[in-house]
């Protein structure tokens, strides 16, 4: 779920041109009078709270949202970030991309020893409602080692007896180095029965390891590292753990099978391509564009020079600096264009192959460009469940349906998915668009439940 614009492809760019202060840092979403921020009262908060029988609020800290509360309403559809007004007011606004005025507002109620007990629970125009705290999951702090890297995480648990079927959450890519905050998604699979394995990916939060010379591949060895530990455990069945990758993350779940020699056993995926990197990112830049109202003979032009760029990078396994300066020159022939801030090559005159931080620099991007996902998913044996939205702009739904179910043909157990309306968070939308987002605030029907039901009836025991 994105509720502000991120680079899906390109954070570790993004990222790194501005810890050398190649650029600056980008305008934060907007700020609201909230307490200041505070990670072991958030956490506290996290969990799910039932208001009535077929009715749930699920919450959980969101990197996305600054760490912030990410919530969902299984009976409304509604999610939003809860942020807190004081230490005992949570509210949130109308929709993810704008805080104010306060639509949803939720207090705090305290038991014995002033443990949360609940929340009350008031929308506009409605009367306030008790939910209730569920006590159906524990959570411990974990940790793993891909080789010399040490991964930090949660392993959040059923509060039931095992052994659990198990699900590993796959980052996506952003402009910061992900954590094991995926929002509400570790409570929400523990509420119904599925452990979570959610882990700081390498490079961020407590984890080890290196974000910007990582490989695809270290990044699946990681998760496989994870597997191997949740193998071990007791409270989770060896043979019934899955995945659950989120856009950048479907790159990555049909390497992991592969290279586990399909330890796998099922795969689940939300809004991933089934293009190589380099085609998704043009995709993304037009409709960046689109997005901000540019005409198609712009978008052409901006398309074509960042083509241009992944194409070089991608055909020049040894870059010369004569080389790289005529590209700089034909970037530079266009960088007074009012499109040019959108179309993501601004880096390119930055950047020199002569130095050792431009040479990594750029060998990364070639290894990340022209990574395919379709031979690994052709390798794909156990069931799979693929969301797409109708209106993603990030990833071109109708042709990674039809490339994944032509890949795919020949495994009995694999469904693709388009969701009417969705956009690449899978919440309702008109167009899809990042300028929409700001007005956005309902999930689209049947994604979470259909995830759920989904992983239910592949992992359920004979």
């Amino acid at each position: 779920m994105v509720f502000y614009k991120l680079i899906h492809h390109n954070y570790f760019l993004v990222t790194a041109l501005v810890t050398f202060g190649i650029l600056s840092q980008s305008e934060s979403p907007i700020q609201l009078q909230r307490m200041p921020y505070d990670s072991t009262f958030v956490r506290s908060i996290a969990g799910n709270y039932r208001i009535d029988s077929d009715r749930v609020i699920s919450m959980g800290p969101m990197d996305e949202a600054e760490g912030w509360l990410s919530f969902f309403d299984s009976k409304t559809r509604r999610g939003g970030i809860l942020y807190a007004l004081t230490d005992s007011i949570l509210f949130t606004g109308p929709t993810f991309g704008v805080d104010s005025p306060m639509t949803i507002r939720a207090k705090i109620i305290r038991g014995n020893k002033k443990e949360i007990s609940g929340l009350l629970w008031q929308e506009p125009g409605q009367p306030s409602k008790d939910a209730i705290r569920l006590k159906d999951f524990k959570q411990e702090e974990i940790s793993f080692n891909n080789g010399s890297v040490r991964l930090v995480g949660n392993l959040t648990l059923p509060n039931t007896t095992g052994p659990h079927p198990a699900v590993i959450l796959i980052h996506g890519a952003g402009t910061i180095v992900p954590t094991r905050d995926f929002g509400y998604w570790s409570v929400y699979f523990a509420g119904h029965g599925i452990a979570v394995l959610a882990f700081d990916k390498r490079g961020g939060g407590a984890s080890g390891g290196n974000a910007f010379t990582a490989s695809y591949e270290d990044l699946a060895d990681d998760v496989i590292a994870g597997l191997t530990m949740l193998q071990n455990r007791p409270e989770i069945d060896p043979g019934r753990i899955g995945l659950y990758g989120t856009s950048n993350g479907g790159y990555i779940a049909p390497l992991v099978a592969v290279r586990s020699n399909h330890r796998i056993a099922f795969i689940t995926v939300r809004s991933g391509s089934a293009h190589n990197v380099g085609n998704n990112i043009d995709y993304e830049v037009g409709n960046d564009l689109r997005s901000e109202g540019f005409a198609e003979t712009d978008i052409k032009r901006a398309v074509s020079i960042r083509r241009q760029v992944t194409d070089f990078v991608i055909d020049h396994p040894t870059i010369t600096q004569a080389n790289w300066d005529s590209l700089v020159l034909e970037v530079k022939k266009v960088s007074g264009e009012s499109w040019f801030p959108w179309a993501r090559v601004s880096w390119v005159p930055r950047i020199s192959p002569s130095d050792s931080f431009g040479s990594g620099f750029i060998a990364k991007l070639r290894a990340e460009w022209q990574y395919d996902p379709i031979p690994y998913w052709r390798q794909v044996r156990c069931p799979v469940y693929v969301m797409l939205g109708e209106h993603d702009r990030s990833v071109s739904s109708s042709e990674t349906a039809s490339l994944l179910r032509e890949t795919l043909v020949a495994n009995s157990q694999a469904t693709i998915r388009i969701f009417p309306n969705g956009n690449h968070g899978l919440l309702e939308s008109k167009t899809g668009f990042n300028s929409e987002m700001k007005y956005l605030a309902y999930y689209v029907p049947d994604f979470q439940s259909s995830l759920i039901s989904w992983i239910q009836r592949v992992t359920k025991q004979k």
